[in-house]
């Protein structure tokens, strides 16, 4: 029977008795005895006892006290093991069905602990107790009478006497049977505080932080045993772990303890083992890491020695699932290179604080260096040898051969590194924080050669194993074991062949590194390591450009000194038509050249390429600090660069096929402009280039801080360096006819026609100053075709615009030849274009006149004050009426819709004088882009009006703006912009209706281009171009007022009235030439023929 069914039976007592109840409860809150309370005082009550679960087990009517002159007392042994205490429950009278209550806790009287039925002893795991505990039973039989035993104590067995009770040292580490169970000289019960009820340390590690000290040191010494502090200070300014190792040393000699000598490495394979030491790498300074090591395995995890605190304070490396791994401050990465077991290897990290850079070297050779690295105040763990050191203690245990550990508090360069990779450093040395060569050893610590202190303390004994015999079959003064872990030959006492012994180059002898034994070029500026040696120049450093004491470059004595020894073996030179082929190799040429901000410069070649891959193919220098000169090839779109400035441009580049690049950089100017195929495809301003590049210039390749790259897999030709900015006509030019030997400005001219072994030889100077990478890298050139008889190449004129087959490409009767300038050296004119200055007068006319056919000179005078524009459309007018061309005559207007058309006028504005310029206009779409008639030469000379993204704008001197007024497609509507020079204001008109004025306008000196009719004629040329019709267009050299401008929309001006310079009503043209009603002479020009069309509609 439940709780729940009594307590309803009760309920529905009492709604038909008119009585009291009370209750009685129990410790645990149970009812033991209800009472009803009868008016007539006839009492009622009701016993209840309960299970272990507080199930009513039986309930009575009587409560008769019969367990009256009973005892009860506990039989159980004082001292016992808490996880099993055996309790017995022993009653002076044998009785059944007795429930027992338990109460037991540290304190008396003790608590109610757990209540048992129908048993005579119990088996009670008390193992959440420590300390002794108080006992008392309480019998109870079912009626609810009890007997109380007496308050006894038990206490926990302690095997050991350390204070920690056995229950406890069973549930953890400890052995209940052993005080001192970590033998750190500190009882079990003292390190788990069993007496301060704090732990102190853990009884289970002789380190319970993993500071590599000893908790007994720690304690004796009131330190910390819980908290990394090693690097504490005492106040001798010791730090704790210099302290510990001091002590260490002098117990070690009071015990006489032997220290063992002789040829050793770590020895941490199969074990997770490793060596302390007392170096915490911090961002104080600059830091470099490094040791070799030979692997057992290469498995699928990381291998590291060194520090990583999780708190961007690293410093290591090591292995990454069989691949080199670093880290230092916040930066970390893991390298492709291939690593082989059971083979010796150089690993080192940097951090240079200076720079904010971490790199990384592998046997030697610098192969990442990342900036912007953060390394900020001090790690939280110090570094480890043969494990990493993290946050939660050692891990990434390497399974290796571990030798020649080096600490340094400088960032060493790749120079340090080699040399200290073979020669180890002097005890003492500047900045050496710890070398360990593990040549002396006693007991766990080994000495730290740079400090003559045994500071490096092992994890465990029997680390060290004798180091293997170095034997040196080549005898350069390297072992094969060096020699194998690098690039070097064992075998081989000179494995670059560059006169110099391996052993001198690593610095064996003097302990520097000198040179890079397996690269004859360690320094990859071209000059050999042997011919840099004997001279007693820099074999590390770029030092081409260096002077002699004759002012000679180093690279013009080395060219030189190869010219000279050339001659005396009877070297010969191979002359013929020959291009540099560096097709499917990565190959190229070497120059003197290292641009400089001192100068302006041009570099240019012609090149065909073989492939167009999605990568960088280059020629010329960047040396990474804004000293570019190089042109070439990006993902297969043509590139470029000039000192701070570089782009890519989107032109199509085919394979197979010749084309010319060109950058110029333009002191004068600071400009940077690109030329492809002799045409101008990109100018760049404020460019800075300051002072020289730390590289010079290569052909076939770009030259790096880090050396060749971006090799271009390509055929090259006529390669020219110029200290000079030369202009497109210049470019064009000598892309044709090239330049003469010892023309001014020209520094190297480069057609590969005579070559001596790796030399090329220099046109333009006549010495052998380009040496090539390798041999056989000249090809004979292709032979040249000309079918049009034109003088240009069939080769030339397939890369560029004109046409291979029509001597006269773009018919301005010129011949392609003759504008490429192959008779007189210089470029003439665009053989593609019969304008070439796009000024509206043909290349032709201009070269019969003596005129410039490649600036714009409309509006030059002749002898007869004739402008050079009005003398050649009153040439084209006699030639019309010789040729008796007709005139059309009708109602017209210029239909430039749906094609970049116009009319070019001779007249040029003027600051001198006031101007009004208008005219109506249709137009067909208001899409999103400038739809403009006039001109605008980018230097506050603007005459134009037109829609700016549909909206009416204009443009009159240093002034522009665009109104919001709404604009209708299809519908006509009245354009005019005035210049009033008196007033120095500008006022748009829109239908007749002033829109905008502005005041404070300037328009000084004279136009540099002219007006156009159905487009904007800026510096570059026609642009802006109206998808519209156009009539009644006009130019005057005043300003009108506004009742002008609204009467001369509707009546046109008369021929010959004052101030009127132009009326074009498009109602006689003949050929592309239009009326001018004002004059009566034929003076625009159309670009295009079939552009006039009749008249539909009247505005």
């Amino acid at each position: 029977m439940s709780i729940r069914t009594v307590l309803g039976a009760l309920a529905m007592f009492m709604t038909n008795q008119a009585s009291a109840i009370e209750f009685s409860y129990d410790p645990l809150g149970r009812i033991t005895e209800s009472k009803i309370k009868e008016e007539q005082g006839d009492d009622q009550s009701v016993v209840y006892i309960y299970d272990i679960l507080s199930n009513i087990i039986s309930t009575s009517e009587s409560n008769d006290n019969n367990l009256d002159g009973y005892k009860l007392s506990l039989d159980f042994s004082e001292v016992q093991n808490f996880k099993s205490v055996i309790i017995n429950f022993n009653l002076s009278k044998k009785i059944s069905d007795l429930n027992f209550d338990l109460y037991i806790s540290p304190e008396s009287p003790p608590l109610f602990y757990e209540s048992v039925e129908g048993v005579n002893s119990v088996n009670l795991d008390l193992s959440q107790f420590t300390s002794p505990v108080f006992i008392q039973a309480v019998a109870r039989d079912k009626y609810g009478n009890k007997v109380i035993s007496e308050v006894e104590q038990l206490y926990p067995l302690d095997s050991d006497k350390d204070q920690a009770p056995d229950h406890i040292e069973q549930a953890t580490c400890s052995d209940p049977y052993n005080a001192d169970s970590d033998g750190d000289g500190l009882s079990d019960g003292l390190e788990m505080g069993i007496e301060t009820g704090q732990q102190l340390s853990s009884p289970c590690s002789p380190d319970s932080d993993g500071d590599g000290i000893d908790d007994g040191f720690e304690y004796e010494k009131g330190w910390d045993l819980q908290g990394f502090d090693i690097g504490e200070l005492n106040d001798q300014s010791i730090s704790h772990w210099a302290e510990y190792a001091q002590a260490q040393a002098i117990l070690a000699d009071a015990n006489g303890e032997a220290v063992v000598s002789g040829e050793h490495v770590l020895d941490v394979t199969d074990k997770e083992a490793f060596g302390y030491t007392g170096l915490i790498p911090s961002g104080d300074q600059s830091m470099t890491f490094m040791y070799w090591v030979k692997f057992k395995t290469l498995d699928s995890r990381y291998q590291l020695s060194g520090v990583n605190d999780g708190d961007d304070h690293r410093l290591y490396v090591g292995l990454d699932h069989g691949r080199p791994t670093f880290g230092a401050g916040s930066d970390w990465d893991t390298e492709l290179d291939k690593v082989e077991v059971d083979q010796w290897l150089h690993l080192a990290v940097v951090f240079d604080k200076a720079s904010h850079e971490r790199i990384f070297y592998l046997n030697g050779r610098e192969i990442s260096r990342e900036t912007y690295v953060e390394f900020q105040w001090d790690s939280l763990r110090s570094l480890l040898v043969g494990a990493m050191n993290r946050l939660e203690g050692a891990s990434d245990f390497q399974d290796a051969r571990l030798n020649d550990v080096q600490v340094w508090s400088r960032a060493l360069d790749g120079s340090d590194i080699q040399g200290y990779m073979v020669v180890p450093p002097r005890a003492g040395e500047g900045d050496l924080m710890a070398y360990y060569d593990f040549s002396r050893y006693r007991g766990l610590w080994v000495e730290n050669v740079a400090t003559g202190t045994f500071d490096m303390k092992l994890s465990e004994l029997k680390l060290m194993a004798p180091a293997e015999v170095e034997t040196d079959h080549d005898g350069d003064g390297l072992s094969d074991t060096f020699e194998l872990s690098t690039c070097s030959d064992p075998y081989n006492a000179d494995s670059d062949g560059d006169g110099l012994s391996d052993g001198l180059e690593m610095g064996i002898e003097t302990g520097q590194h000198l040179s890079d034994p397996c690269s004859p070029d360690s320094d990859g500026d071209g000059i050999d390591d042997g011919f840099e040696y004997e001279k007693g120049w820099d074999l590390q450093g770029f030092d081409i450009g260096d002077l002699n004491d004759q002012s000679i470059s180093h690279w013009a004595e080395y060219a030189q000194a190869q010219a000279i020894l050339a001659d005396a073996n009877g070297e010969a030179v191979v002359s013929g038509e020959h291009v540099l082929d560096v097709t499917d190799k990565e190959a190229f040429g070497y120059t003197g050249f290292m641009p400089s901000g001192d100068q302006s410069m041009t570099f240019m070649y012609w090149v065909k390429f073989k492939t167009l891959d999605s990568r960088y193919q280059l020629s010329g220098v960047n040396d990474g600090d804004d000293h570019r000169l190089y042109v070439g090839l990006d993902h297969g779109r043509p590139t470029f660069g000039a000192g701070s400035d570089w782009d890519t441009e989107l032109d199509k580049v085919e394979v197979d096929q010749w084309l010319h690049l060109a950058v110029v950089f333009d002191k004068a100017s600071h400009e940077r402009i690109f030329y492809l195929n002799g045409r101008e495809i990109s100018r760049e301003t404020y460019v800075e280039f300051q002072w020289d590049s730390l590289r010079s210039l290569l052909v076939g390749a770009m030259n790096r801080l880090e050396g060749a790259s971006d090799f271009q897999d390509a055929r090259l030709n006529d390669v020219q360096v110029w200290s000079r900015a030369l202009d497109g006509s210049d470019i064009q030019g000598y892309m044709v006819v090239p330049p003469r030997a010892g023309e001014g400005d020209l520094m190297a001219y480069y057609d590969f026609s005579r070559y001596r072994g790796l030399w090329v030889e220099n046109v333009a100077t006549g010495t052998f100053d380009m040496k090539l990478s390798e041999l056989k890298l000249m090809a004979p050139a292709e032979v040249e075709t000309d079918h049009d008889g034109d003088g240009l190449s069939d080769t030339f004129e397939l890369s560029t615009c004109s046409d291979p087959y029509n001597a006269d490409s773009d018919g301005d009767g010129l011949s392609d030849g003759l504008e490429m300038g192959i008779e007189t050296g210089q470029h003439l004119s665009d053989p593609c274009s019969p304008d070439s200055d796009g000024d509206g007068i043909d290349d032709g006319f201009e070269y019969e006149k003596g005129w410039d056919l490649q600036g714009f000179d409309i509006g030059d005078l002749n002898d007869q004050s004739i402008s050079h524009w009005a003398e050649y459309a009153q040439a084209q007018a006699i030639l019309a009426d010789a040729n008796g061309e007709a005139v059309v005559s009708g109602e017209h207007v210029l239909d430039v819709t749906d094609k970049e058309a116009f009319g070019y006028t001779g007249f040029m504005p003027s600051g001198d004088q006031s101007m009004t310029f208008m005219y109506w206009v249709k137009f067909k779409t208001l899409d999103s882009r400038y739809q403009l008639s006039g001109v605008n030469d980018g230097d506050d000379h603007r005459l134009y009006v037109g829609l700016d993204h549909g909206r009416p704008t204009s443009g009159a001197g240093s002034d522009r703006d665009t109104e919001s007024d709404k604009v209708e497609v299809d519908q006509w509507l009245h354009l005019a912009v005035v210049f009033d020079k008196a007033s120095r204001e500008r006022i748009f008109y829109l239908n007749g209706r002033e829109i905008s004025r502005d005041n404070w306008v300037e328009f000084q000196g004279d136009s540099l281009r002219s007006l156009l009719v159905g487009a904007m004629n800026r510096l570059e040329g026609a642009s802006d171009f109206q998808d519209a019709l156009l009539d009644d267009v006009q130019v005057w050299s005043r300003a009108l007022d506004g009742s002008d401008m609204q009467g001369y929309m509707g009546v046109p001006p008369r021929a010959g009235e004052s101030d009127l310079m132009a009326y074009y009503n498009f109602s006689r043209y003949r050929g592309l030439w239009v009326e001018n009603v004002a004059t009566g002479k034929f003076d625009m020009k159309l670009s295009d023929t079939d552009i006039i069309k009749t008249k539909t509609d009247e505005k």
